[in-house]
């Protein structure tokens, strides 16, 4: 296979990628995008002024880098539209999907002359072709390419392939002929910038380094100037294995690091380790068999470990990777992408899968490792079927492209629209509450807005009621599903007035606060009834909304969520002013840099021409903001500049 033909296979493989991810980018918007983006009023720029720029790519709360490069991207095409649109973000996260998969082919070819440094460059080439393609079509991507926020993992995926792709290219020279020092000066100050992009993209990224030290002991093992050197190989397996070493010597010393957060998760950091080792080998299954039924953006429907034997898969799952590992190892003379394609997985999951209390499952987090898998799994099938005829070489990879092809069709059509989408979630994931909540929102959003969708007097009344039924299904699965609760409590106070007292649910949730871990769905719900009771809405009897707002301020003391709560009840109900000044005035004493309570306070002076006050607040603003992120959240606060005045 020639250049010519090379570019136009490739042209012909972006395109059929184009097509089939195309229904999919009029889907929705999702779960993170509302508070990254749609919320997000720092993405809101003037593109003439340089410090909106700056602001909003600082204005996420995800990671502790704050992920910049993908926000500022964010911030350019709002600029660019006049405003966020959903279509318009999606056809850019393809396209960040398409530049990956070419710069996989990329890497991919690179590996294969090093494995076949003799070999024919345009087998090398097809089958550089077929990983990229094995990758790009990949079902599980969907919910990485359709979901708009989650550019954040496209970004440190692009810099971290570009990285490595750089190391093999100059890596295998070095293995014939060394290198000076400036070239590796050189080389090393390049993979430094690009794993910073990469982890500005996202934290992840700055996993490259040990991506590259994985591609080094498995691939070149120690290889300089043609000859083997004891050094460099030894050095590279301890270079591997550091931070293993690291992140337990962090456990041990700091433990906090790791175990704060789980007090606000329902599994322990064992639990997590255990359920991983499972869930890593499903990963696997769903990258190899496209089993379209078993994905979906909720799997709270997961068995958590909670030993080796609860479930007993895990004690398998468990000593089946060490195993596969040591015989990885021991085949690495034969078959070195082997052991390539098992570390590039391990370490790709490695943050994210690892001590940190994060959610227990996101389709998203293999994007970046299933690349070592495509890049192995396309040379393993043309090693088994090059010694075939040419027919049965071509044909059966090229068909196995097509069944991917099939399914990543049926997949992002199902996202091309939000109530399909979820009750195919709701149908792959029965027993996850989270699936069967997601069905009851959409009904309900269609019953509150039935000019939106052209639903007439019957259709809301279906929608309603299916709703209900799912939410009250919801709850008779899992007891403590706050949000149902919530939900049925508004629901048969506004419109089944005749099934019995409403507060029985309101009640219900007061009790399963006690126990209750609040999640970010369990505030969004508590936020809804605030609304509700104050406005009066919600029927309850006297003193119950009251005593509901104390229960959460006992149970959550000195959180600055639940006194955000406590506040829209009490603006909700028209309390004096001075009362909602009180609460704010109160809660910020101890969480000083909490600035959306701030900014209500703001609201309160500024509503009273308390002008002294308002200044007062923005000066504690800025001085619990020592990198200056709110300054144009300020500045939209003061809009008239000397040069406005008269």
């Amino acid at each position: 296979m020639n250049i010519r033909w090379t570019c136009c296979a490739v042209f012909v493989g972006a395109l059929l990628t184009i097509l089939l991810y195309l229904p999919g980018l009029s889907g929705p918007w999702l779960f993170d995008d509302y508070p990254n983006l749609l919320q997000n009023h720092q993405l809101d720029i003037d593109p003439v002024v340089a410090d909106d720029w700056r602001t909003a790519a600082l204005s996420s709360g995800s990671g502790p880098l704050r992920r910049p490069l993908a926000m500022l991207s964010f911030a350019a095409q709002a600029a660019v539209d006049g405003e966020l649109d959903a279509k318009a973000l999606k056809a850019g996260n393809l396209a960040l999907h398409l530049l990956c998969a070419l710069l996989l082919g990329g890497l991919a070819r690179s590996l294969y002359a090093v494995l076949d440094p003799g070999g024919e460059v345009a087998r090398h080439r097809l089958v550089a072709l077929l990983a990229a393609s094995l990758w790009a079509l990949q079902p599980l991507h969907v919910s990485t390419v359709l979901y708009p926020v989650q550019r954040m993992a496209q970004f440190a995926a692009l810099f971290m392939l570009a990285g490595l792709w750089l190391y093999i290219h100059c890596r295998q020279r070095w293995a014939l002929k060394g290198a000076s020092t400036s070239e590796l000066l050189a080389v090393a100050i390049w993979l430094a910038l690009l794993t910073i992009l990469a982890a500005l993209g996202k934290e992840n990224g700055l996993l490259l380094p040990w991506l590259v030290v994985a591609t080094e002991v498995s691939l070149f093992r120690g290889r300089w100037a043609a000859r083997d050197s004891p050094l460099l190989r030894g050095l590279g397996w301890f270079l591997l294995l550091f931070p293993l070493w690291l992140g337990l010597a962090l456990l041990w010393h700091v433990p906090d690091w790791f175990l704060g957060g789980y007090a606000n998760r329902e599994f322990t950091l064992v639990e997590r380790l255990l359920t991983q080792a499972r869930l890593l080998w499903h990963y696997l299954y769903l990258l190899f068999v496209p089993a379209i039924g078993d994905m979906g953006l909720h799997h709270d429907d997961l068995q958590i470990s909670r030993s080796l034997f609860e479930p007993w898969t895990t004690v398998l799952a468990l000593t089946a990777w060490p195993i596969c590992l040591v015989t990885a190892f021991l085949l690495r003379a034969r078959l070195p992408l082997l052991l390539f394609a098992l570390l590039f997985y391990l370490i790709g999951h490695s943050m994210e899968s690892g001590f940190w209390p994060l959610e227990m499952v996101f389709e998203h987090r293999n994007y970046l490792p299933s690349a070592g898998l495509a890049v192995f799994a396309a040379w393993l099938f043309a090693s088994v079927f090059s010694r075939r005829s040419s027919l049965t070489a071509v044909s059966i990879p090229a068909l196995y492209c097509l069944v991917l092809g099939g399914f990543l069709f049926v997949r992002t059509s199902t996202w091309s629209d939000e109530l399909r989408l979820a009750q195919v979630n709701s149908l792959n994931h029965p027993d996850s509450v989270r699936a069967q909540h997601a069905v009851a929102n959409v009904f309900m959003e269609r019953f509150l807005a039935p000019d939106e969708y052209g639903l007439d007097r019957e259709q809301r009344q279906i929608y309603l009621a299916e709703a209900r039924h799912r939410y009250e299904a919801n709850y008779q699965g899992s007891a403590n599903d706050l949000g149902s609760l919530i939900m049925l409590y508004q629901i048969d106070s506004g419109y089944y007035p005749h099934l019995g007292d409403a507060s029985r649910w309101l009640a219900l949730a007061r009790e399963g606060l006690q126990s209750k871990v609040l999640q970010v769905s369990d505030y969004v719900a508590l936020q809804s009834l605030m609304r509700c009771l104050g406005e009066g809405r919600c029927s309850a009897e006297a003193g119950a909304a009251e005593d509901f707002v104390a229960d959460l301020a006992r149970r959550f003391p000195g959180s600055p969520r639940i006194v955000r709560l406590q506040y829209e009840y009490l603006r909700a109900i028209d309390a004096p002013r001075t009362q909602r000044t009180a609460l704010l005035e109160q809660a910020l004493v101890h969480s000083p840099a909490t600035h959306e309570l701030r900014y209500r306070l703001i609201e309160e002076h500024g509503a009273e021409n308390r002008y002294g006050q308002v200044f007062e607040q923005a000066r504690a603003v800025l001085a619990n903001d020592p990198h200056y992120r709110q300054l144009s959240t300020l500045r939209g606060l003061f809009p008239h500049t000397a040069s406005d005045l008269p």
